[in-house]
C-alpha cells in the first residue's frame, strides 16, 4: 500500500483528493448561496407582481361592488396565485376567501417584505389600495414549500454533481498518470537489461510526450556511448592479455 502511494499515480490522486477536499465546501457553498438567491428573487418578484395586479383589479374593476364578488375574487386570488390565503379590510372590515381561512393574524404581521423574515411556511404580503373614497389593504400569503422543496432537491443535485465531477477528476488522473508513467518504466526495464549485460538492448519508449521521447533519446545516446567505451576497454583489455601471453 505505502508503495502504491508513493507512485506517480497515488501522488496525484492524493493531491487531487486534497485539493477537492478544500475546494468542495466552499464550492457547494457557493452554489447553494447562488441557486437560493435566484429562487428567493424569483419568488418575491412573483408574489410582489401578482399582488400589485390584484390591487389595480380592485381599483378599477366593479369587485367591490358586492361581498359576494369580493369573495369570489379572494377566492380566484386563492387558486390562480398558490395563496394559502387573501383577504382584504376596507373600510375597517376585514372580508376573507371562502375557500380558505383566514389567519386572525395579517393585520398584526402586515407585510414581510424579506424573505427570511418569518419562520413560518407563510410569505406575508399587505398592498394598500385606493377605491373611491376609501382606503383599504390587501393580504396575501404565498406558501413558500413549493420552493423550499425545490431548493432542498437543487441542493442534493449540486451534491451529486460535485461528487461524481470529484470521481471522474480523480479516476482521469490516474489515468493520466498512469500513461505518464508506463513509458518511463518501460525506460526502467530496459536499462535494467543493458546493465546486465544486454547491451544491444535499445532505450526506446512508444510515447508521444516530447519530455519523455527526449528523455529516451538522451539516454539512448548514453547507452551507446558507454557500450562504445566498454567495447574498447575489452578490446584493450584483450591486446594486453596477448602481448603478455606472447612475452
Amino acid at each position: 500500500m505505502r508503495r502504491a502511494l508513493n507512485t506517480l499515480a497515488g501522488r496525484l490522486a492524493i493531491l487531487q483528493l486534497l485539493i477537492y477536499a478544500v475546494l468542495l465546501p466552499a464550492l457547494f457553498s457557493w452554489l447553494d448561496a447562488a441557486a437560493r438567491s435566484n429562487a428567493v428573487d424569483t419568488f418575491i418578484r412573483h408574489a410582489r407582481a401578482y399582488s400589485s395586479a390584484l390591487a389595480r383589479e380592485l381599483e378599477l374593476g366593479d369587485v367591490l361592488e358586492s361581498p359576494s364578488r369580493s369573495i369570489v375574487f379572494l377566492d380566484g386570488s386563492v387558486e390562480g396565485g398558490g395563496c394559502l390565503y387573501a383577504a382584504m379590510e376596507l373600510n375597517g372590515r376585514l372580508l376573507g376567501s371562502s375557500a380558505t381561512e383566514t389567519p386572525a393574524w395579517v393585520r398584526q404581521r402586515g407585510d414581510d417584505r424579506a424573505f427570511e423574515k418569518s419562520t413560518d411556511n407563510v410569505y406575508a404580503v399587505a398592498i394598500p389600495f385606493h377605491r373611491a373614497q376609501s382606503d383599504g389593504t390587501l393580504y396575501l400569503g404565498f406558501d413558500k414549500r413549493p420552493m423550499l422543496q425545490q431548493l432542498r432537491s437543487a441542493r442534493e443535485h449540486i451534491l451529486e454533481a460535485l461528487l461524481v465531477y470529484g470521481v471522474v477528476s480523480t479516476i482521469a488522473v490516474i489515468l493520466l498518470a498512469r500513461r505518464v508513467s508506463r513509458p518511463l518504466t518501460q525506460l526502467q526495464a530496459a536499462s535494467r537489461r543493458v546493465a546486465r549485460g544486454e547491451s544491444s538492448i535499445q532505450l526506446g519508449t512508444d510515447s508521444t510526450m516530447i519530455e519523455i521521447l527526449e528523455l529516451s533519446q538522451d539516454l539512448e545516446i548514453m547507452r551507446g556511448e558507454l557500450v562504445g567505451t566498454a567495447d574498447k576497454l575489452r578490446a584493450e583489455m584483450q591486446q594486453r592479455q596477448a602481448e603478455q601471453a606472447q612475452r
